[in-house]
């Protein structure tokens, strides 16, 4: 189902949606099912699609309206919680998506260890096949290797250093 509002509320790809603070607690009252009756700002948040009426019970006094959260609401609800504009916790589903993006963040630095620390030891290991090819060819007077080798990223750490990174 379109929500035509919140379409016609948006009027392009790029666009701003301003809420005032009384917007924001009306429209966190109404998304959290605390509240579902009429305040001076939900008008706003109807003309925006953010929030659509719906038929009161008849214990209702008459001038008196119930609203529900759209979909478009529920999701700006969301996110003001998730600014911190609300008093709420954050959604659960937001706080566990945080904790795995920190833990594959985690994982992605110690493979760079990893990494940075193999290609030290690597360009020590043709250092060290550079250097002795070369002490063979000297003691045969034979021809010597120009060295062309990689650049060590960690020259000052050592084999007992590079051995401890790989391990973490």
């Amino acid at each position: 189902m379109s929500n035509f509002r919140f379409q016609d509320y948006v009027t392009s790809g790029a666009f701003t949606l301003s809420l005032a603070r009384s917007q924001v607690m009306a429209m966190h009252r109404i998304a959290s099912g605390a509240d579902h009756y009429a305040c001076a700002a939900t008008a706003a948040l109807e003309r925006k699609g953010l929030i659509v009426p719906i038929a009161a019970p008849d214990d209702y006094a008459p001038d008196r309206q119930e609203y529900r959260a759209t979909g478009a609401g529920l999701m700006v609800a969301a996110l003001l919680t998730e600014a911190g504009l609300t008093q709420d916790q954050r959604d659960a589903t937001a706080a566990e998506v945080t904790r795995l993006q920190q833990e594959i963040e985690d994982r992605r630095a110690e493979a760079h260890t990893a990494r940075t620390a193999a290609r030290s030891a690597l360009a020590r290991l043709d250092r060290a096949e550079t250097d002795l090819a070369n002490e063979r060819a000297k003691q045969r007077r034979g021809k010597l290797i120009i060295p062309i080798l990689r650049r060590d990223p960690l020259p000052n750490a050592s084999r007992a250093e590079l051995d401890a990174m790989v391990r973490e």
